[in-house]
């Protein structure tokens, strides 16, 4: 008598001790398949809705008939529309937990449409945040969080645009004989954050990269060229962002010994060395560059008196913001409000850091709701659980970290709510958890 299939299959395609079935594996291995590309496609046009006002701009797309921007939102939405469906993962309690803080955040600042004294700009400025800003955080925490492979290639995509961003970078960079850096279309700005996020994941992929110390030298020399190529640009907080991202990488090499101590691991002198050879290669350049070096030309600025038009405009913009909000500190002025009470009328303006504008257009609520979810993702449960962690969640969990560090303080001089795509995609992506590595 044949012995009954004591298995069941599970949504994973592990198998487990459960009732009685049959496993038709040929079955279960294309449905894995599925839905494993239906969420690579998903990445893929995520990633590039996030960063498509980095290109859209690109006069060799002019001649697309249709908004990039739109366009890729559409295909996020269908193809994770399909994951769903599919049911290609289960939703972590962080995640879900982050997701209605995120709800919140969003439904507030929509709330405050209610009392702004704008009308057309705050019109287009819900729009876009509502919509396209919070997805760019929901399709990160309730998808690409569900799982260490998703994050993973979502470094590995957002790497290849990096890449791609270098390339026209450099090659624009040739024909240049002076001054700011625009390749795509975008802005220099932009530019300079994806450029700091590529050397980021190079910088990691040579201090963490188990393969041959040929491959992870040649990451070293990438990341260096990274690092090139932001002193061209002229985004100075590009450069200062990626040196910032770098001690959220080393600190993954410490390891805790015992309950007090802790001790450095074998990765320590790797990274040790990586960042050594960066930083004797960057102050070597800093040293011999020529004035054609146009952010290091910027940050020389901002020894002298006044700063630069640049950030004394800035600064006189944050002085106006933290007056603008005792006027009404606890709700705001409401979504859009800055230009009006500035004079400027209705135009997009904004005080270039992220936590002023929401002070001054939610008031002291939407900065808490906002704090309030980045504890949710950030924060550190037990005594040195980041030391403790096993290698591999606390090298990734590092690189996440790294890459919204950057994010961030380049939201704290640039941009608005509906420009920093970027921060709140990687915010999401913190509520990875990293349960299933042991």
């Amino acid at each position: 008598m044949n012995e009954p299939n004591l298995y069941t299959v599970r949504q994973d395609g592990e198998l487990q001790a459960g009732l009685p079935v049959s496993v038709d594996l040929a079955s279960l291995t294309g449905k894995k398949m599925l839905r494993r590309s239906i969420v690579c496609l998903f990445e893929l046009f995520f990633l590039l809705f996030v960063h498509a006002g980095r290109f859209k701009a690109d006069p060799r797309f002019a001649w697309i008939p249709f908004d990039v921007t739109v366009f890729f939102f559409s295909l996020s939405v269908v193809t994770g529309g399909f994951a769903f469906v599919l049911r290609t993962f289960r939703f972590t309690k962080l995640s879900i937990r982050a997701s209605f803080m995120g709800v919140a955040l969003f439904a507030f600042i929509a709330l405050s449409y209610c009392w702004t004294p704008s009308s057309v700009y705050a019109t287009e400025k819900i729009a876009r945040v509502v919509v396209l800003t919070q997805a760019s955080f929901l399709g990160a925490a309730l998808i690409i969080a569900q799982s260490t492979e998703n994050v993973r290639t979502f470094m590995r995509l957002q790497l290849l645009f990096s890449t791609w961003v270098a390339v026209e970078v450099g090659l624009d960079s040739l024909q240049s004989s002076g001054g700011f850096i625009d390749a795509m279309g975008g802005g220099y700005l932009g530019e300079g954050l994806n450029l700091a996020i590529g050397g980021l994941i190079a910088f990691f992929a040579a201090v963490t990269g188990d393969k041959s110390r040929i491959r992870r030298v040649a990451w070293g020399v990438v990341a260096m060229v990274f690092a090139y190529l932001l002193f061209q640009t002229g985004a100075r907080m590009a450069l200062f962002v990626f040196l910032l991202g770098i001690p959220a990488i080393l600190v993954q090499t410490i390891e805790c010994s015992t309950i007090s101590g802790i001790r450095f691991s074998r990765y320590s002198a790797r990274a040790g060395m990586v960042f050594l050879a960066l930083v004797i290669c960057l102050l070597a350049y800093t040293f011999f560059a020529s004035n054609s070096a146009m952010t290091l030309v910027r940050v020389r600025v901002l020894t002298v008196p006044g700063l630069g038009a640049s950030a004394s405009v800035r600064l006189s913009y944050w002085i106006a913001a933290l007056d603008l909000w005792l006027r009404s500190p606890i709700i705001g002025h409401g979504i859009g409000s800055w230009p009006i009470l500035m004079g400027f009328g209705e135009i997009r303006s904004f005080p270039h850091n992220i936590l002023l504008e929401l002070f001054v257009e939610q008031g002291v609520l939407g900065v808490a709701a906002f704090l309030a979810l980045l504890w949710c993702v950030l924060r550190i449960r037990g005594r040195h659980r980041l030391v403790r962690s096993p290698f591999q969640k606390r090298s990734l969990r590092s690189l996440l970290l790294a890459v919204w560090l950057a994010c961030f303080a380049y939201a704290m001089v640039h941009g608005h709510l509906a420009d920093n795509r970027e921060l709140f995609a990687f915010t999401g992506m913190l509520a990875w958890s990293g349960g299933e590595l042991k």
